[in-house]
């Protein structure tokens, strides 16, 4: 209720709040924006279901790898990190670039995949340049379909600094190929993964928080990286238990 907050309480006034006096249950995306919900209203029954995100099939992802780090002129032996997400001020993508240059690491690369929004490729590539990284940051534009997953196969992580996501769908599904998170404290996803160990969870917004967290998951030998990021059929286990689908249908007159 903070953000466009005028809008808001007018839309509840005039008939909003009657979506939630009716519901036998409300369906939240995580825990966190469930909790958050809590907060502001008098809930009739709430329930967590997560985004749907399929497995993906990993079974050639040494060869597409292989196919993008050569197109990009990666090393195989270089840390890839991965934004993938739109180039708005609110997902931080300038942040990123900059908590990449103040890690330190020559040897660090990032994939930016997405589409501009209120911040352009010429903005990230001015803030690459300006930070002395540019040949390490790779802007790719929007990519859909399976090849986005060419792109998560090809890196080591996915990084998040956004300051608002109640779910965050790229996230899930960089989980989903393989790889570890480096997260925000706006991403309500990580209070559903905080005990899988799949994640390096930032406590605050600030960029030396920030580019701490880079050098953290920069410092981690490459084992403990994947093993990170090979928990992905416990993870989608856990949440199919959530989903108790029968338990909803019932509640909800299927």
């Amino acid at each position: 209720m903070q953000y466009g907050r005028l809008v808001k309480k007018a839309y509840w006034a005039f008939g909003g709040a009657r979506f939630l006096e009716r519901a036998s249950t409300i369906i939240f995306s995580t825990s966190l924006e469930r909790d958050k919900a809590k907060s502001q209203f008098e809930l009739p029954g709430a329930e967590v279901i997560p985004w749907p995100v399929d497995l993906v099939d990993c079974s050639n992802e040494q060869a597409r790898r292989d196919r993008i780090r050569s197109e990009l002129g990666i090393p195989e032996d270089a840390r890839v990190l991965l934004y993938f997400g739109r180039l708005h001020s609110m997902k931080q993508p300038l942040e990123t670039i900059r908590a990449v240059a103040k890690a330190g690491d020559a040897s660090l690369h990032l994939l930016m995949v997405g589409n501009e929004q209120d911040v352009s490729l010429k903005d990230c590539y001015a803030v690459a340049d300006e930070c002395g990284i540019a040949g390490r940051v790779h802007l790719i534009g929007p990519v859909y379909g399976e090849a986005k997953f060419d792109y998560m196969m090809a890196a080591d992580a996915y990084i998040s600094l956004s300051h608002r996501e109640n779910f965050n769908h790229t996230a899930a599904e960089s989980l989903s190929a393989g790889l570890p998170l480096i997260i925000s404290p706006g991403n309500d996803l990580k209070g559903d993964i905080a005990d899988l160990k799949c994640s390096i969870g930032l406590c605050d917004d600030e960029q030396r928080t920030a580019s701490d967290g880079v050098e953290a998951f920069n410092s981690l030998p490459i084992q403990e990286i994947r093993e990170m990021g090979g928990g992905r059929q416990k993870l989608f286990w856990e949440w199919a238990k959530k989903l108790r689908m029968k338990e909803m249908q019932k509640k909800m007159h299927f």
